[in-house]
C-alpha cells in the first residue's frame, strides 16, 4: 500500500447502475475515491504481473534447455569455486 503525499486529480467516471448502487450501499461517502483508487491498483498491478509473467513465458519457450548439472557447473565457475 502507498502512503507517499501525492497530488490527486479528480476524473469522471461512468459506472454502472448496479455498481453504483452498490458503492453507495457500502462505501460511506469520504471513503469512495480510496476505495476506488485501491481497486484500481490491485488490478492494475494483475495486468503487470500477468504480462511480466507472458513475457517470461515466451522467453522461456525460446531459450534451450539446460541441465541441472549445467547450471550448478556455470554457478560454480562464477563464484570462482570451479
Amino acid at each position: 500500500m502507498c502512503f507517499c503525499v501525492c497530488m490527486s486529480r479528480r476524473i469522471n467516471v461512468v459506472l454502472s447502475e448496479e455498481m453504483h448502487r452498490e458503492l453507495i450501499r457500502h462505501v460511506s461517502r469520504g471513503e469512495r475515491s480510496r476505495v476506488l483508487e485501491e481497486a484500481l491498483r490491485q488490478y492494475l498491478g494483475r495486468r503487470k504481473r500477468l504480462a511480466a509473467f507472458r513475457r517470461l513465458e515466451t522467453l522461456r519457450e525460446k531459450a534451450p534447455t539446460v541441465s541441472m548439472r549445467a547450471v550448478v557447473a556455470q554457478l560454480r565457475r562464477d563464484r570462482g569455486r570451479a
